[in-house]
């Protein structure tokens, strides 16, 4: 009997579906078994010959190196960040208010002592005043962060997770992650590689008196008898 062609498609349909598929996901599983063995065979031997085995985490990963290390990326980021929150309070409305790069320079430079102008880590914010306005007018940068974010930040234990992770909500923080790596690399990647490791830096004097004050978070009475023991009700600055 002659086949159709529809009947001569439907037996090889059943044919794949009976056994054709099965016998190649064995032989698929048999190989990777293999490689797995000569993988461990191979490492007994250059273990065995003294060859220095790198460890498959450690190994170069595919694409352009990085053009900062993370050790300075964290550190420039944790110094932008004790600058920045020391003066957010005066800083903030310039900053924010800012229209262009021009305008985000002057801010800057308007919180910035003179002699700081020169100082390593303030001039590299004041030279990336291009990408900073960028990041500022971007979906990525939240200007203002909610009352609970600001209350977990403020909490006085400092391995808190929930403080670790709220603390980054803050914007001081994000600016700081976003310039850490510029003109390395750019304010995207830096604020990528920066948010996945938090600054565990406590929240500056001045950042934190603007916050409690724009939220009305009272300062918890032991911290406020440890730094006013008078008893007076300290002004805020």
């Amino acid at each position: 009997m002659r086949r159709t062609p529809r009947k001569a498609r439907k037996l090889t349909a059943q044919k794949t579906e009976g056994g054709l598929t099965r016998s190649c996901q064995e032989r698929l599983d048999s190989l990777e078994d293999q490689a797995r063995r000569l993988e461990s065979r191979l490492l007994y031997v250059e273990l065995n010959l003294g060859i220095p085995v790198v460890a498959e985490k450690d190994q170069k990963k595919p694409g352009p190196t990085p053009q900062i290390s993370e050790e300075d990326l964290l550190d420039n980021r944790d110094r932008f960040v004790s600058w920045l929150e020391a003066r957010w309070q005066d800083l903030r409305p310039r900053l924010l208010g800012a229209a262009n790069t021009k305008q985000v320079s002057e801010a800057l430079l308007s919180v910035a002592a003179p002699e700081e102008s020169q100082d390593y880590y303030v001039k590299r914010t004041l030279d990336g005043a291009g990408a900073l306005w960028e990041f500022l007018k971007s979906r990525r940068f939240h200007r203002k962060p909610s009352k609970r974010a600001v209350v977990d930040s403020l909490r006085e234990e400092y391995e808190d997770p929930k403080r670790m992770k709220a603390v980054a909500h803050l914007p001081t923080r994000q600016i700081a992650n976003a310039m850490a790596g510029v003109p390395q690399i750019g304010w995207r990647t830096s604020l990528d590689r920066c948010s996945k490791i938090p600054s565990r830096s406590v929240v500056g004097r001045k950042t934190e008196e603007y916050y409690r004050a724009l939220y009305g978070i009272p300062i918890p009475k032991r911290v406020a008898n440890r730094a006013n023991p008078s008893g007076s009700v300290p002004e805020l600055g």
